[in-house]
């Protein structure tokens, strides 16, 4: 699982983030008046199409011929050097502490949780918060106005609210003994949505590398965001690698696998209610042959159409999906450790009809459920 050419590339946030969601602005019941509410974190598209952008820009990378959004996008990277995109994830720094955040449904949860408490994901972690500290972060609104460019104008009617994601202020939901929940604040000195690249070659390296301390425009409303390079440390790798390394050689037993990033396939499954219940879990339609012995199941699912994003370039937006939420997890039984190893870097072995995995989606986190 040792992987030489992982870099983290991340974009420091320095002011509240509009990540859209499906919807985007929705028409009030009555009258011109339009509001949008920021996801927690960005979508694999958005991250990617930044760094794509940015590439582009700095004259690194060519723009792509016409094609399938992801495929697009996976071809800027590909000009670049960058084989794969794993994330994005959010890295909070708080008093010389750095904390690594995935997602969960519409919070953020700690990744040393995830590993710490395997045993609540294998039982579904049933509960208000399932026994797991989520974090969320502070939401803030404003007010804008359409302007009609060439008449220097407002536009009639276009008053809109954006409601953004302000990582100056996380909140902890933490459960203590007999589930008392306490709610921690804390102010982060540095928040960082990073993701690993993994490269080519020591030419990629320094390619990425010109991006470094680079100001772009990240999400709606383009929000401004600085490019931050860690060379030779891919966060989210290294820590997977170094849990799943903690396991035995000849381990064999059940795992966890976190979807940590939208996963979408190209066929979407139908409303998870319908699915084949099972006992501690459900049967995914066509659930994937991993091999004879092993089998594979829901045991946590959302599931709801989402759009891909919007693509600027175009002026369209990208087609929606049914989409299997981030935060949902897989229960998979008899898993041997070169198996979650090689599903976590080429998570299509899993889940062969994921899509656009290339630029991050499906990102997945093994988690061997070891009594700790």
């Amino acid at each position: 699982m040792e992987e030489k050419s992982i870099v983290t590339l991340a974009f420091k946030v320095v002011e509240p983030m509009m990540f859209r969601g499906s919807g985007e602005f929705i028409p009030e019941a009555r009258g011109p008046q339009s509001a949008a509410r920021s996801q927690v974190a960005p979508s694999p598209s958005t991250f990617s199409g930044t760094l794509a952008t940015a590439l582009i820009d700095a004259g690194i990378a060519a723009s792509p011929k016409p094609d399938e959004w992801h495929r697009e996008t996976g071809s800027v990277l590909r000009s670049a050097g960058i084989r794969s995109v794993r994330g994005p994830y959010i890295i909070a720094k708080t008093g010389g502490r750095e904390d690594v955040l995935v997602q969960h449904f519409d919070s953020l949860v700690p990744i040393n949780e995830l590993y710490e408490k395997s045993e609540l994901l294998k039982d579904g972690w049933n509960g208000e918060n399932g026994g797991l500290t989520l974090v969320t972060p502070k939401f803030t609104s404003k007010v804008g106005i359409g302007l009609s460019h060439s008449e220097k104008a407002a536009k009639e009617g276009l008053i809109y609210t954006a409601t953004m994601v302000d990582y100056s202020v996380l909140r902890k939901t933490i459960q203590e003994g007999g589930g008392v929940l306490r709610v921690e604040e804390v102010h982060p000195e540095e928040v960082l949505i990073a993701a690993d690249l993994e490269l080519e070659n020591k030419e990629a390296t320094e390619n990425i590398g010109k991006l470094s301390n680079r100001l772009t425009k990240m999400g709606g409303e383009g929000r401004a965001v600085v490019v931050k390079i860690r060379r030779e440390r891919g966060e989210l790798t290294r820590k997977v690698t170094e849990e799943v390394g903690r396991t035995p050689d000849d381990w064999r037993g059940e795992a966890a696998v976190y979807i940590a990033t939208q996963l979408i396939t190209e066929s979407p499954p139908a409303d998870p209610e319908k699915w084949r219940h099972v006992e501690g879990g459900y049967v995914y339609p066509q659930p994937p042959q991993v091999s004879p012995e092993t089998s594979l199941k829901w045991i946590k699912v959302k599931a709801e159409p989402l759009g891909a994003g919007y693509r600027a370039r175009k002026a369209t937006r990208k087609p929606a999906y049914s989409t299997i939420l981030p935060g949902s997890t897989l229960l998979l039984t008899n898993a041997t450790k070169n198996q979650l190893r090689n599903t976590f870097k080429e998570p299509q072995k899993l889940i062969p009809k994921a899509i656009a995995t290339e630029i991050g989606y499906a990102t997945i986190i093994p988690i061997p459920i070891l009594k700790r």
